[in-house]
């Protein structure tokens, strides 16, 4: 069954936290994982094991995997490889990313980030990786772009509430907003 259409079954006017433990008990009551032309999906518990097909977007699969679920905050890591990624670093004195693609194949050692809404509402994924090429180097950054090698292997906890980013005019950045969180309970 194709993520769409299992989340087609459960659209409607739930709070989030009622939506993610029906949407895990339907996928507990598969036998087998969600399998769709790209990404397949698990719900386990409270979590969802996500596994990213070759050749897929990262982030904007990610992106798409939180819009169809309507997750409102989430804690992502994941490993796996990339075919190519580029990375950002945050330069605080010109308020911009400096980005560098890397057009070969790597190691994901580590990639750390969160799900949460931005100020025009859209979910929004912010992740930092830590890849590692042929020779054992490591590169690390800001997770910018990224084309999924073989497998990205994802593990997504959502949180019951709803975690806003704001534009921060002393940093340039759009950082948390905690005075505006939204707490659900289930």
């Amino acid at each position: 069954m194709a993520l769409a259409l299992l989340v087609g079954e459960c659209e409607g006017v739930l709070q989030p936290p009622l939506f993610h433990a029906r949407m895990a008990e339907h996928w507990r009551s598969s036998e087998t994982a969600t399998r769709g032309t790209t990404m397949q999906v698990k719900a386990v518990g409270a979590r969802y094991l996500v596994r990213l097909e070759p050749g897929e977007d990262a982030i904007e699969s990610l992106k798409r995997f939180a819009d169809s679920t309507r997750i409102a905050f989430a804690a992502v890591r994941a490993i796996g490889t990339f075919e190519r990624v580029t990375l950002g670093y945050y330069d605080l004195d010109t308020q911009t990313y400096q980005t560098q693609e890397f057009d070969e194949p790597v190691e994901v050692l580590n990639l750390t980030g969160n799900i949460a809404r931005g100020e025009d509402d859209e979910r929004m994924v912010h992740a930092h990786v830590t890849v590692g090429r042929p020779d054992y180097s490591t590169l690390g950054g800001h997770l910018v772009e990224a084309v999924v090698g073989p497998t990205l292997e994802v593990v997504i906890e959502p949180g019951p509430v709803t975690v806003r980013r704001r534009h921060d005019d002393e940093t340039g950045l759009a950082l948390w907003d905690l005075e505006s969180v939204e707490t659900f309970s289930i």
